[in-house]
């Protein structure tokens, strides 16, 4: 439980924007609005509603679009929005890459780039990185920097958004990145999430798990992470730790992990491991997660019996997530998600089968729709939602 602190009373400054982004809210989701309907909808004032519309004209949020049918008296102006008034840009950093995106306030996708970085080199300084490629994006764009929202970073590992730092990270094998340079250098916020949570987010506002209250994202490329939604939002911890399930231990003693322990989950499904597994049984032949696939869209045996073996560690994560957190649905995302036929039926029958506790329908198992997409959407859109609910 918490203690409600005593709520402030609103002065004037803070009524006049919360009804501004009230309006701007409903003018992204209607896309074209006359004063008269936006005042009727939201039941502010037509003054207001006008005044405000007129700043949203004037700030490029909105053109007129022409004139609507009248019911009596001068005909109305229809106000369009213009989703290019603003972009966002997202970061997602991975083991050795790094996915630069630019997004409108539709989030979508403008620009996007992706680069490798040498993960083991001594010098690595991914503030440079980062600001080398998104100062290239503005000049060549002439993008004015009155129109940039902000920075979205996304990492694999504990962070601090309100300092944006990347406390620690064992998949990227750095400590204490500061990401405030960036802000520094451009002038913009920059805000920082874990990896899993900004693709949750990005689920909960954009994909399969929009209008969803209650939720556990499970991210599954070359790590495992999650994010949490409770009741609607998004839930980081105490800490901003919340999620870190790629390191629920399911075989003590078992395989060593980059954090420390032995047995984490993270080293028995993700897709490397899932890859080695296979290049291990076929006596060292490389291949790809497509190859893989399919191989076993033809019944080849030892592709049979490695996804057999990869679903049994699956299927146990699962189990202990829905048993600890007994979710409406949860939402499997990452590069793995690009195969539902091959994976949701075989490990809704292991998780559910021989559970006395839990049937099929307690729980909905489902995969990303926004695929790869996910954790790099999800940190382009928290800038947005400084102007924008996407609710």
């Amino acid at each position: 439980m918490y203690s409600r602190q005593e709520q402030k009373p609103l002065d004037q400054e803070s009524i006049k924007k919360a009804n501004r982004d009230r309006i701007l809210d409903l003018l992204h989701k209607n896309r074209v609005l006359t004063k008269q309907e936006a005042s009727q909808i939201t039941d502010i004032s037509f003054p207001t509603v006008s005044s405000n519309i007129d700043f949203l004209v004037e700030s490029g949020f909105a053109e007129e679009a022409g004139m609507a049918n009248s019911t009596g008296g001068r005909k109305p102006v229809i106000y369009r929005f213009l989703p290019n008034a603003r972009y966002s840009f997202g970061i997602n950093i991975e083991p050795g890459a790094i996915r630069i995106v630019r997004v409108n306030l539709d989030i979508d996708i403008i620009d996007d780039f992706y680069f490798p970085y040498k993960k083991d080199q001594k010098d690595l300084n991914l503030n440079n990185l980062i600001l080398s490629a998104i100062e290239n994006i503005i000049e060549r764009n002439s993008i004015n920097a009155d129109n940039i929202l902000g920075v979205g970073i996304a990492a694999l590992g504990s962070v601090n958004p309100r300092h944006q730092i990347l406390e620690i990270s064992p998949t990227l094998r750095v400590k204490n990145v500061s990401f405030a340079p960036i802000s520094w250098t451009l002038g913009v916020p920059v805000y920082l999430e874990n990896e899993a949570n900004a693709a949750a987010l990005a689920e909960l506002k954009l994909g399969i798990a929009k209008g969803m209250q209650n939720l556990i994202y499970i991210s599954i490329t070359r790590g495992v992470g999650a994010g949490m939604v409770i009741g609607g939002e998004l839930y980081t911890g105490a800490h901003n730790r919340a999620g870190e399930l790629g390191h629920q231990v399911i075989y003590p003693k078992g395989r060593t992990c980059n954090c420390g322990k032995q047995g984490c989950w993270e080293q028995y499904v993700s897709e490397q491991m899932l890859l080695q597994l296979y290049i291990n049984k076929r006596n060292g032949r490389e291949t790809s997660l497509k190859d893989f696939f399919n191989h076993l869209s033809y019944q080849d045996k030892i592709a049979v019996s490695v996804w057999e073996e990869y679903l049994e560690h699956l299927s146990l994560g699962i189990h202990n997530i829905i048993s600890v957190y007994d979710p409406h649905y949860i939402v499997i995302g990452g590069t793995i998600a690009a195969y539902p036929e091959h994976l949701l039926p075989p490990l809704m029958k292991k998780v559910f089968g021989d559970s006395s506790l839990y049937i099929k329908n307690d729980t909905f198992i489902l995969t990303s729709q926004l695929g790869k997409d996910s954790s790099v959407l999800g940190a382009a859109l928290l800038p947005v939602r400084s102007l924008l609910s996407f609710g």
